[in-house]
């Protein structure tokens, strides 16, 4: 009889499967956003955006996907479109057209830019990149 309690008290299999499957899926949230990056983006408006941008995001595709009006155009890093000054953190730009002597000024383009760590980034005109690349060259 004691036996047949024990039986009855345990939780069906499905319902074993089920909190088995939410503590994978919480575990699984957890390590994505502790990759996470914070990111504080300021558009061109001077508005103020919160984002949290993974290790494989770009800061302008999380833009985008959260419905942000944010300049682009080519997405490969080529036009400057989508030009950001770092205010703090850092990002890595592979593939971006910038050299490394604007990216050391701060620079960088939102469409290869991938958060190594929280980060300020204000969006700039193209216009400031292009003068910044004219006076370094």
């Amino acid at each position: 009889m004691q036996c047949a309690l024990q039986l009855a008290a345990a939780p069906p299999a499905a319902a074993r499967a089920s909190t088995s499957g939410r503590r994978q899926q919480a575990a699984a949230r957890r390590a994505v956003a502790a990759r996470a990056a914070r990111v504080e983006l300021q558009d061109l408006d001077g508005t103020m955006h919160v984002l949290e941008v993974a290790d494989d995001e770009t800061v302008l595709d999380v833009a985008l996907d959260k419905g942000l009006d944010m300049p682009y155009d080519c997405k490969m890093g080529v036009c400057l479109r989508c030009s950001a000054k770092i205010e703090s953190g850092k990002v890595e730009q592979p593939g971006g057209m910038i050299s490394e002597e604007s990216q050391a000024q701060g620079y960088a383009l939102m469409c290869v830019a991938f958060p190594k760590s929280d980060c300020k980034i204000r969006v700039i005109p193209e216009g400031e990149l292009v003068d910044a690349i004219m006076e370094i060259a």
